[in-house]
């Protein structure tokens, strides 16, 4: 019969696809990535994370084929996001985004997830040479990940959907301001305003009026706000 592989890698390989999926996605939808505190957009940003795509899915093959040289290069990669998140969590700390305090809980997730998985790789080395190694870290380990990734949904959840209410109340707030208000008096509404009011009313000048062309998105500091904003235009 044959010997069926040890649980807390099945769960480690599980993990790790899913974020080869997230890497894929955002590589195909969102094209930007975060590399040691920059946001890095467009052709750039597919390459970086089509590049940390083959990565991932050679420590995905390596964990389903015991390869010898997959953990040298798992350990490197989960070493190399530890190390991205805690200086982008640095970088970024001070700097004005929409979903501040989301980035910088996903920051936090990352590093202490990527943290167990580092001592689970080298509590099972000897799993990729072909030997046994004790399953008693797989209990341990299944329950600390499971746990850290329940808790993690739970605060982006809350933290989004605190973000949307606050972002909806303000649209709806920005909207009446610029009623009746020609394209031009619109804009000199928005220079008014600072932070995430002046990407929101940017946002909304873009969206409802006619006239509005790819400068107004420029005055947007948000990534995210401002593909949005190109987008409306078009």
């Amino acid at each position: 019969m044959k010997k069926r592989g040890y649980d807390g890698v099945r769960v480690l390989t599980v993990y790790t696809i899913f974020l080869a999926l997230a890497y894929l996605m955002f590589a195909i939808t969102n094209q930007t990535t975060m590399f040691f505190g920059a946001v890095i957009e467009g052709t750039a940003a597919v390459a970086l994370n089509f590049i940390f795509l083959v990565l991932i899915a050679t420590v995905i093959v390596g964990l389903i084929k015991k390869l010898h040289f997959a953990w040298h290069i798992a350990v490197g990669w989960f070493s190399f996001e530890i190390l991205n998140s805690i200086v982008s969590m640095y970088i970024q700390f001070d700097l004005y985004t929409i979903i501040h305090d989301v980035i910088l809980a996903a920051f936090a997730f990352i590093i202490l997830i990527d943290a167990l998985i580092l001592w689970y790789l080298f509590e099972i080395k000897k799993y990729f040479f072909n030997k046994k190694h004790n399953k008693e870290y797989d209990t341990f380990f299944i329950r600390a990940l499971s746990a850290l990734m329940i808790i993690a949904i739970i605060v982006t959840f809350a933290f989004t959907s605190y973000h949307f209410l606050n972002v909806t109340a303000k649209t709806d707030k920005t909207i009446s301001e610029l009623r009746l208000k020609t394209y031009s008096q619109a804009k000199e509404v928005c220079e008014g305003k600072t932070k995430i009011d002046k990407d929101v009313c940017y946002l909304t000048v873009a969206a409802i009026y006619e006239q509005a062309y790819y400068d107004v998105c420029e005055n947007i500091d948000s990534t995210f706000y401002k593909f949005s904003c190109i987008r409306a235009i078009k």
